[in-house]
């Protein structure tokens, strides 16, 4: 039965801000211990401003509230910002769109933002979180001012930057045990920050990383002599150098990163597996059941992902006489992985072998001109240019029949040529499979610009455009090796080119009714490049080149400071509109994923934050999304085993009105803050949170992959001294809700009709219970 949901929640936005209206008549005089909260500031437009100011709907974390929760990876921030999801393969989704596609030839379309570099790729990050400044999620279009593909929203992530005449650092440990993992699995991570002057006008501060973490799945096939890494090592240094003289300003940094073992991103087991399949009796010998809390697999190959990231980037900024700022940044970026996946996550004769390898560059540089305050405008103008080049390897090998049959005509795999049957006049190299080799190379150029208008004290009208031009080509030679059963399409070598320009635009409206209300409305584009299906090409049932994505988004709300400052209460109401959204789905005639654009889709809701200082020791935060986000017309989404609305002969049938992917209807985190001064030299304090999210499928009109509603507990507990000393015991997921962050069709399975489902396991899956210990000083 198609889900088309009711929304009910945006309608209490309206009577919510006529109440903050007539709040701000009320009587605040009363004196009080405490000042309320301090000035919230936020990049959401590329400048610093005060977060109650800004017309945009953005959530952002301060490294404190990272810490404050143990958050060391991207995969764990949902469970701080509830428009944010993460899905299969480390992709994200914001208001219920993202990209959930494999594919390293199409790019995302929840951005990420680090120092002010858009990076094309998630796996360029690094190690992001240590030593962090602030971390931004953007909710909807935010491509105009951050560079490359933001048509759902952005992460922004910025570190601390170097502090002259000081000599100062931080170093911390942390130890966790996730008690409740076949493996007992532990994790440890040391951070370390320095900071010292080099002149009376720079000063360097370096980052160093190192994280250890114990598989949290167990594979009990005795893979001996086959390297089978599924636990993650990372190492990491970063150097900032920062260079001040009056009105120029010089950033420097570059850091190297290394990433070993499949960690959370294939943490596999199979969740559900068809009566009819052979995978029963496989699973039952080892004594694995199928479940949604099974942890175990026998998987009987290879299994690594070793990762290399690194960069450097130059940000030169200068204030002119006039005011005006001119602010470039130049920077490169690269990652080299080498990965070998055993797809099949079991011990059945099938996947022998699956390797991948990718060398990823990018080269970028935006010049930005920021016009200061009149009495009439303010903005910011420039130019972008961005280019990277991806080198792709894949490779795809199933076995057969048993070695000493398949030697033989008709499969003659690995065979001597013998003559004609029932010899062998020729030998393939592997029974079924397929190979690839892409070159993808993007080019980029945009100009663009935005500017506030002042109407009067109070009225301000923003607008802003940006003009971009891509131009993406792709070599892909492919088949090239020999097989009884080939399905990757036909040998030989397929190149194609797209170009394309692209204007998108925004246009607001702000009324800050007081000092401590702010209402504001918008409408405005989002963009999305057009990209490449990876291999099969030249199959009819798979296009090459897929078009771009276009975003339209209207959203209102208001920003409102209460209570002396006390209370934080902000409200947006949102609609978006996809048209050719990109979706991947697998193609049952092709037997391949393949990626097409799905028509259109809508993504509606509204967000809610609140921030409360209720005493001089309790600080209470809120933040919660209600979405509703559905395909509009999708008349080719892909048929799974499960489905009901396919016949036994269909491959596809129509989406609409189904739920897109990772659109839960309500996502809510609670969260309270309590510090107490325990002696002069000491105080202590105690960190809650509670975090809901509804149900919310991983497919497409699957029942097999929907999950249903979870809930997590926090709590951490500790104490810090005058000298810098903190020592903090936690335990997050306490309650042990276990919780996939993927549910997905075994695509072999798939193949034959059966329902097989496997599921991904993530470091919020499972509780965790540790201390951290660091030092400041």
């Amino acid at each position: 039965m198609k889900h088309i949901k009711n929304l009910k929640y945006t309608v209490l936005a309206s009577a919510i801000a006529c109440s903050l209206a007539n709040a701000q008549e009320a009587d605040t005089s009363e004196a009080t211990k405490s000042e309320g909260f301090e000035v919230i500031l936020v990049e959401a437009q590329r400048t610093t401003q005060n977060l109650q100011e800004v017309p945009v709907s953005v959530q952002v974390l301060y490294g404190g509230d990272l810490e404050d929760q143990n958050i060391n990876e991207l995969t764990q921030l949902s469970a701080l910002a509830p428009t944010l999801q993460m899905g299969q393969d480390n992709t994200f989704a914001i208001r219920g769109i993202g990209s959930q596609i494999f594919a390293e030839t199409i790019d995302p379309s929840v951005a990420l933002a680090i120092d002010g570099v858009s990076l094309g790729r998630n796996a360029l990050a690094g190690q992001p979180f240590n030593d962090i400044a602030s971390v931004e999620v953007l909710n909807g279009p935010q491509g105009l001012l951050f560079g490359k593909n933001a048509s759902a929203g952005l992460v922004n992530i910025t570190t601390q930057r170097p502090i002259l005449d000081e000599y100062s650092g931080k170093v911390s440990f942390e130890y966790n045990l996730r008690d409740t993992t076949p493996t007992d699995a532990t994790g440890q991570i040391f951070k370390g920050t320095f900071n010292m002057p080099v002149t009376d006008k720079s000063a360097l501060r370096v980052n160093v990383l190192y994280s250890d973490q114990d598989p949290l799945i167990d594979n009990v096939f005795p893979n001996d002599g086959v390297r089978t890494d599924l636990g993650q090592e990372k190492r990491g240094i970063k150097a900032k150098y920062l260079y001040m003289d009056g009105p120029l300003s010089i950033y420097l940094l570059a850091d190297y990163n290394t990433n070993d073992g499949t960690g959370e991103r294939y943490g596999r087991t199979f969740r559900d597996v068809d009566p009819a399949s052979e995978l029963v009796d496989l699973l039952a010998a080892d004594n694995i059941v199928p479940g949604p809390e099974n942890m175990i697999n026998n998987s009987d190959g290879a299994m690594f992902r070793d990762v290399e990231t690194g960069g450097a980037q130059a940000e030169i900024s200068y204030m002119f006489e006039n005011g005006i700022e001119m602010v470039n940044i130049v920077a490169w970026r690269y990652f080299e992985s080498d990965t070998n996946l055993h797809n099949d996550f079991s011990s059945k004769r099938d996947i022998v072998d699956n390797p991948n390898v990718n060398d990823y560059e990018q080269v970028s540089n935006e010049l930005r001109f920021i016009f200061p305050e009149t009495d009439f405008y303010s903005g910011q103008a420039g130019l972008f240019y961005f280019n990277s080049t991806s080198d792709i390897v894949d490779q795809l090998d199933v076995e057969g029949p048993p070695a000493f049959i398949a030697v033989g005509f008709p499969f003659c795999v690995g065979a001597e040529i013998s003559g004609p049957p029932p010899g062998c006049p020729y030998s393939n190299d592997v029974f079924l499979g397929n190979d690839s080799i892409t070159e993808l190379v993007q080019t980029s150029y945009a100009a663009f610009g935005q500017f506030d208008f002042f109407l009067s004290d109070k009225l301000t009208a923003t607008a802003g455009a940006r003009v971009t031009v891509d131009d993406i080509s792709t070599d892909v030679l492919q088949m090239q090796r020999d097989y009884f059963i080939g399905i990757g399409g036909p040998r030989g070598r397929f190149v194609e080119s797209v170009d394309n320009t692209n204007i998108s635009w925004k246009l607001g409206m702000q009324y800050q009714q007081s000092d401590d209300l702010m209402f504001y409305g918008s409408v405005g584009q989002g963009y999305k490049a057009p990209g490449f299906n990876t291999d099969n090409q030249g199959n009819d049932n798979i296009p090459f080149a897929v078009e771009d994505e276009v975003s339209t988004t209207i959203e209102a709300g208001f920003k409102s400071t209460l209570l002396d400052n006390k209370l934080i209460f902000n409200v947006s109401v949102f609609n978006t509109n996809f048209d050719n959204y990109q979706a991947q789905s697998f193609n049952l005639d092709a037997q391949a994923f393949i990626i097409q654009n799905a028509a259109t889709v809508t993504s509606r809701g509204a967000e809610i934050s609140a921030r409360a200082m209720v005493s001089d020791n309790l600080t209470v935060y809120w933040e919660a999304s209600v979405l509703d986000s559905s395909f509009d017309e999708f008349d080719a989404a892909s048929c799974t085993p499960d489905s009901t609305e396919c016949g036994p002969d269909d491959a596809f049938f129509d989406a609409s009105g189904y739920s897109t992917p990772l659109a839960a209807d309500f996502t809510s985190n609670l969260q309270a803050k309590y510090e107490r001064e325990l002696t002069e030299d000491m105080y202590g304090f105690v960190n809650a949170a509670l975090y809901y999210r509804s149900d919310i499928s991983y497919g497409i009109g699957s029942p097999s992959t929907e999950l249903d509603a979870i809930t997590t507990f926090n709590i951490s507990a500790g104490i810090e001294t005058m000298d810098g000393l903190q020592v903090t015991v936690f335990c997050n997921n306490c309650t042990d809700e276990k919780y996939p962050f993927s549910i997905a069709f075994d695509p072999g399975e798939n193949n034959a009709g059966m329902a097989s489902t496997q599921q991904s396991w993530g470091l919020n899956s499972v509780r965790s219970i540790g201390i951290s210990v660091s030092q400041t000083f």
